[in-house]
């Protein structure tokens, strides 16, 4: 979730909330980087909202947005997918890279690579593909909204190999691939009405739903899906579920694929990504602090972290029910948009700052 970037602004929601709650905060930013509350910063990073594991020990992959306070894009300013090595604290770039264009045969024939200095990732997910190829596919806001797709190496690099430009007015933030080659993606609201769209959704009206995307078919829009804000999703390994969060709707949706039924529902406030852990248990990030802190945090943190009051939330997806695994506020990292799993601990990424963080969930056996 980014909402409140720069680029993207919001003027009329975001001023009358600003009015309403005040834009001044009192852990943000955060300046320092030291560990507190057995939660430990690592800090190198620009806004990275999400987050993904390489196999074979390869590394995270981390989607940073462009970096904030620039009229124009420029060079540094620009977007990257990067590869964080948990064993040696190592940060290299994955993407742009200039060895990296290889071919375009996934995705739509008539769609280019993405321009490096335009570059906005936003959601990223992992895939096994039916051909045995792992992929990874991104959201990018730089110029037309597109859905690029990379071959992941064995050594995590990465070969972009096509994209799909969104219909119009198309403006996804959270996504997961397919095995036969497409995806599924969440439209929030509509790009060119974006002050509306965001009236109605703290107001509990519909803004989106979920777009599905397959090679032949193109695109789609799924039953059951419409709802203030779709943020994260998931799809159950068998397939027949899809869950989704609600940001503006303040719930966490389990939707049969078959039917659009609802399946079931949790109260969740202002839910982010979801990610898998290994019990089965889908984990839920996402802020709850104020609107003013949300806005504190997204005018723009260049130096140091956000520090607004997060919540990672696990769900049992048969039940749909929850509990509370993280809560916290301030520093030394906040503003937390998704909770990954890695051995025992939960890697914690952010969608404004300079930092992702490492929690111990588990304690060794």
């Amino acid at each position: 979730m980014r909402i409140f970037d720069r680029r993207w602004a919001l003027p009329l929601s975001c001023s009358l909330a600003c009015w309403l709650a005040g834009c001044s905060s009192e852990v943000t930013p955060i300046e320092d980087c030291v560990a507190t509350h057995r939660i430990e910063p690592i800090c190198g990073f620009h806004n990275p909202e999400d987050l993904a594991l390489l196999p074979n020990g390869a590394g995270l992959v981390v989607s940073q947005a462009p970096q904030e306070g620039a009229a124009t894009h420029s060079a540094q300013t620009g977007g990257t997918l990067v590869r964080y090595q948990p064993s040696t604290g190592a940060i290299d770039v994955l993407f742009p890279s200039a060895a990296s264009l290889a071919r375009r045969d996934w995705g739509e024939a008539d769609c280019d690579p993405p321009v490096a200095v335009e570059f906005a990732p936003h959601g990223i997910d992992l895939v096994a593909r039916d051909d045995g190829q792992m992929a990874l596919v991104v959201i990018n806001h730089g110029g037309p909204e597109t859905v690029e797709f990379f071959a992941v190496g064995a050594d995590g690099a990465l070969t972009w190999r096509g994209c799909v430009t969104g219909l119009e007015d198309a403006f996804w933030n959270d996504l997961i691939g397919l095995p036969g080659g497409g995806f599924m993606a969440t439209q929030m609201m509509p790009k060119t009405r974006r002050n509306w769209s965001m009236f109605k959704g703290l107001f509990g009206f519909d803004t989106g739903g979920v777009d599905a995307w397959t090679p032949g078919a193109g695109f789609s829009r799924l039953e059951g899906t419409d709802m203030p804000f779709p943020n994260g999703i998931e799809r159950s390994p068998d397939g027949r579920f899809l869950f989704v969060g609600s940001y503006l709707g303040g719930e966490l949706r389990k939707i049969e694929l078959a039917t659009g039924e609802t399946a079931g529902r949790l109260e969740l406030q202002r839910p982010d990504n979801l990610t898998w852990a290994s019990d089965g248990r889908l984990l839920v990030a996402g802020v709850i602090d104020t609107i003013g802190e949300l806005l504190s945090c997204g005018a723009g943190v260049v130096d140091g972290g956000c520090g607004a009051a997060f919540e990672v939330v696990a769900v049992d997806p048969e039940s749909m029910r929850g509990e509370l695994v993280l809560a916290h506020r301030g520093a030394p990292m906040g503003g937390v948009s998704v909770a990954l799993e890695v051995g025992n601990d939960l890697y914690l990424g952010s969608f404004a700052g300079d930092r992702i963080a490492r929690w111990r969930w588990r304690d060794p056996d």
